[in-house]
């Protein structure tokens, strides 16, 4: 007997060195799948592979930590710096969206701090 696996439409990729991230899970919608990334592994490879078998996605939520102009994904730094050589593996994420959704990402600490007013 075949297996088949159902998925919702909606998935959360939640690094876990994301500070409480288990209280983030607990408040999650149940409409939606949550996916905790590993922390000793490529997250952008990750994020590929838990997207290879999902088709139609109306949302995909990546929460992540970083600083400016980086994001952090399990052992991946994402910048502008490192894009490049992921080019190839996060264009293979739209074969999992349906024609209109849409891709988030939260980040903690990727904001710039704002300057202090005089």
């Amino acid at each position: 007997m075949a297996m088949t696996m159902t998925f919702r439409k909606s998935l959360i990729l939640i690094d876990p060195a994301v500070q409480d991230y288990h209280h983030l899970i607990q408040a999650v919608d149940p409409a939606y799948e949550v996916l905790i990334l590993k922390p000793d592994c490529d997250g952008v490879d990750q994020i590929a592979e838990a997207l290879k078998e999902r088709r139609d996605l109306d949302s995909i939520h990546i929460v992540s930590h970083g600083e400016p102009g980086s994001l952090f994904l399990g052992t991946t730094r994402l910048s502008l710096d490192t894009l490049k050589q992921y080019t190839t593996t996060i264009q293979s994420w739209a074969q999992a969206l349906s024609q209109r959704s849409s891709l988030l990402s939260m980040g903690v600490g990727l904001l710039p701090k704002p300057k202090e007013r005089l």
